[in-house]
């Protein structure tokens, strides 16, 4: 399920809450799982929310990698400390973002798990052991510790003879095993996308995702394969 929405419209709102497009929507996307926690089970016990957004280092450092080079910080919000707002929401996704966002703990992440590595207890351990014990350990725990994924990518660009061929970029990313809906977002030029994927049947969180954005005053299109 693929939303498009005026790039500038979306800026213009995220600036007037004094925050970045990405902890907009990031927030935006918390408080809709938040929300849908409280009402679908308000007896049981609130769990955490938490986004997983990844970063690009290539940014902090350079480097000529076609691979994936990125870090996963995970934001959130904890019902058991009581209820919270979107505006609550928002302050804490864009206070996290401006403390963790910075090389020196990004440095920090990454320093942990090459000692890690490191260790000469785990360096003798053969690869293809290795292998196998991180994949169990990943299905097991890796994706328990957020809710969902959302993932921007910011500006494409194309060559000027493609650009009158090309409508608009699409992020479309991968479901896992656990966390059953995840979001990609892409621009070119003032067209902003917005996608959902999922295993599931039900369009719940992207419904209420962009519902809100209305309810914010932004045109959203809405286009999906399901319906």
């Amino acid at each position: 399920t693929t939303g498009t929405l005026s790039l500038k419209e979306v800026l213009a709102l995220a600036r007037r809450h004094k925050v970045s497009m990405t902890e907009y929507l990031t927030a935006t996307l918390m408080y809709v799982l938040y929300v849908m926690q409280l009402s679908e089970h308000p007896k049981r016990k609130q769990l955490p929310v938490k986004i997983s957004v990844p970063v690009n280092l290539r940014k902090y450092y350079p480097t000529k990698t076609l691979r994936n080079f990125s870090q996963y910080l995970n934001p959130g919000i904890d019902p058991g400390l009581g209820d919270f707002t979107f505006e609550e929401t928002l302050e804490q996704v864009h206070h996290y973002f401006r403390y963790m966002f910075t090389e020196k703990n990004l440095n920090a992440r990454m320093s942990q798990n090459v000692d890690a590595a490191s260790h000469p207890a785990v360096r003798a351990i053969p690869l293809i052991i290795k292998k196998v014990a991180l994949r169990l350990v990943f299905e097991l725990v890796g994706e328990r510790v957020f809710s969902t994924v959302i993932s921007n990518v910011g500006a494409f660009t194309a060559p000027d003879v493609m650009l009158d061929q090309v409508e608009r970029f699409d992020l479309l990313l991968n479901t896992a095993l656990h966390n059953t809906v995840e979001c990609g977002v892409a621009s070119l030029n003032d067209t902003l996308s917005i996608s959902f994927t999922r295993h599931i049947s039900e369009p719940y969180v992207e419904r209420m995702f962009f519902r809100r954005l209305v309810q914010q005053g932004l045109h959203v299109k809405v286009e999906s394969n399901s319906y």
